[in-house]
């Protein structure tokens, strides 16, 4: 099975990727474009496949889910501080994780558009 993990440069999702190689499977570790940190097992090993990529652009999500059968979100909540002002940035990055959602759910299930 083809997993794609995003987040996977991070504390957990470095796990998420040894782990599921552990286990068989072949894993596209998706880190955030200016990620400096990246495991040198992964770099040339036959079952991970690095791309660099932000869930948070509105374009090119499609892409990435290519020929994968699984999705592994391993992007962390952020710890949000509520001041004044900020209740429009909170709904848009909540619409954004609908958005990809959505996205990844239709892609798995066929019915990408």
């Amino acid at each position: 099975m083809k997993l794609m993990v995003t987040g996977a440069g991070g504390f957990l999702g470095r796990y998420v990727v040894a782990s599921a190689v552990q286990r068989g499977h072949e894993v596209r570790a998706m880190v955030r474009p200016a990620s400096q940190y990246i495991p040198e097992s992964w770099h040339g090993h036959p079952k991970v496949e690095i791309v660099r990529g932000d869930l948070r652009a509105s374009h090119g999500t499609a892409e990435l889910l290519e020929g994968v059968d699984g999705v592994i979100q391993g992007t962390v909540e952020s710890v949000v501080v509520r001041i004044p002002g900020q209740i429009a940035p909170l709904r848009r990055e909540y619409e954004r994780r609908l958005r990809v959602g959505r996205i990844i759910g239709e892609h798995l299930a066929g019915t990408a558009t």
